[in-house]
C-alpha cells in the first residue's frame, strides 16, 4: 500500500535554522509522516540522535524505516509532554526543536471531519483518537453562548454569535453528523455565495479544530519546557499556518529574549515560503517560520 506523504513546507529554512551539530540531540515536535525527522537525521553522526512526537495514530505509518536506526526515537504522546519524556530518557539537554504546526496532508485527507470538504466526514476532529470530546460532541452539547466563544476566540470570527444560533436552532430537530450538514447551516446563516475567496466554514473548522485538541495549551506548555532543555548554541524553530499561533509565538519569543537579553535573540520578521514553494504546495499559502536561537554567554 502506497502511503500518503505531507509535504514539509520550509523545509531547507527550517532544517538550517536548526544549526545542526552531528552530534546533537533533536525533537523534531510533530513527526507527520517524518519529513524533517529524515531530513535532521541524514545531517548527523552515529551519536546524534532524534526524539520525535506525534499524537495521532496515523504517524506510526511511517516509522517503518526510521525505527531500524539506533539514533532514532518515536513518542506517541502529545508534544506539551516532552520534558516528561525527555526526562524517562534521561535527556537533560537538546540542541534543537522544530514544530510544523497545524494539519498534516493525511489529516485533511482522512475521514475525521478536518475539512470542510470532506462532505461526508463525521464529524470528529479529534488529532488523537483515544480522546473521548469530539467535535461531534460539542457542536451538539455546548450552549449557544459558549459556541460563539469558541468561533470568536479560536477562529476570530466576527459573526460567531449568528452562526451559534444556528447550529443551536437547527440541533433542536436534528444532531449534527457530518461535514455537509454544518456547512450548510454556516453558509445559510450568513448567505455566503461561492463568488467569495475565502469560505466561512474554514474559520469554524479551525476553531472547533484547536478547542477539541487544546492547541494553543499545549504550545504554550511545550515552548515553556523547551526554554529550559536548550543547550547552548541550539534552537527553536516553528512554522505555524494561523495568526493565532504566530502571535503567540512571537510574544513568547519576544518575551524570553527580553527577559535574557544576552542570552536569547528571535526572528523579528517570519520567513514565508516563495512564489514557487506555494505554486507546487497550496499548505504553504499561510505558513510563517520564526525561530529563537540561544547564544552562548562569553566569559
Amino acid at each position: 500500500m502506497v502511503l500518503p506523504f505531507h509535504k514539509p513546507v520550509l523545509l531547507k529554512e527550517s532544517i538550517e535554522k536548526l544549526y545542526i551539530k552531528k552530534n546533537g540531540i533533536y525533537v523534531d515536535c510533530t513527526f507527520g509522516s517524518g519529513g524533517h525527522s529524515k531530513e535532521i537525521i541524514s545531517k548527523l553522526n552515529s551519536t546524534g540522535k532524534v526524539i520525535s512526537f506525534d499524537h495521532d495514530q496515523i504517524s506510526l505509518n511511517y516509522l517503518s524505516d526510521l525505527n531500524k536506526l539506533d539514533n532514532f526515537c518515536f513518542i506517541k504522546d502529545n508534544f506539551s509532554n516532552l520534558k516528561i519524556h525527555l526526562k524517562e530518557l534521561e535527556i537533560n539537554k537538546i540542541d534543537g526543536l522544530i514544530f510544523d504546526l497545524g494539519l498534516s496532508s493525511m489529516q485533511i485527507d482522512s475521514d475525521r471531519g478536518f475539512s470542510y470538504r470532506k462532505e461526508n466526514s463525521f464529524i470528529d476532529m479529534r488529532m488523537d483518537e483515544t480522546k473521548n470530546l469530539t467535535a461531534y460532541n460539542l457542536i451538539n452539547d455546548y450552549s449557544e453562548e459558549e459556541l460563539s466563544d469558541i468561533f470568536f476566540h479560536f477562529g476570530e470570527e466576527r459573526s460567531s454569535k449568528k452562526i451559534a444560533r444556528s447550529i443551536c436552532k437547527y440541533r433542536v430537530k436534528n444532531s449534527i453528523r457530518i461535514v455537509k450538514d454544518l456547512v450548510e447551516i454556516i453558509t445559510s446563516s450568513l448567505h455566503f455565495k461561492k463568488k467569495k475567496k475565502i469560505h466561512p466554514a474554514r474559520k469554524i473548522f479551525q476553531a472547533l479544530r484547536i478547542k477539541i485538541n487544546n492547541e494553543l495549551e499545549n504550545l504554550n506548555n511545550a515552548l515553556s519546557s523547551a526554554i529550559d532543555l536548550l543547550s547552548d548554541d541550539s534552537s527553536i524553530v516553528i512554522i505555524s499556518y494561523h495568526s493565532l499561533e504566530d502571535r503567540l509565538v512571537k510574544k513568547f519569543f519576544k518575551r524570553i529574549s527580553e527577559e535574557q537579553v544576552n542570552l536569547f535573540s528571535f526572528s523579528k520578521k517570519p520567513i514565508t515560503p516563495n512564489e514557487g514553494e506555494i505554486r507546487d504546495n497550496n499548505k504553504a499559502r499561510s505558513a510563517k517560520m520564526r525561530f529563537l536561537i540561544k547564544r552562548k554567554i562569553k566569559s
